[in-house]
């Protein structure tokens, strides 16, 4: 997966030049609110709740035929 998780430059380069700025501009900017904010909050530790969550849905999924693309 490729994501601009520390933003992306030409993001910041488009909302100082641009007559019409696109919000997601603003997001990607490196040094915008959303991109400084990201990291504040850790991501859960593996096992957590939501890891437990996810597993038992896709455990689930796995036991019904045709629920992944490919499968018989």
């Amino acid at each position: 997966m490729s994501t601009p998780f520390g933003g992306y430059p030409s993001a910041a380069a488009g909302e100082k030049n641009s007559l019409l700025v696109l919000p997601s501009w603003r997001d990607l900017n490196p040094a915008g609110a959303f991109i400084k904010n990201l990291y504040r909050k850790p991501l859960p530790q593996s096992g957590s709740q939501s890891d437990r969550l996810l597993e038992q849905i896709l455990d689930a999924r796995s036991h019904v035929p045709g629920a992944f693309l490919g499968s018989a």
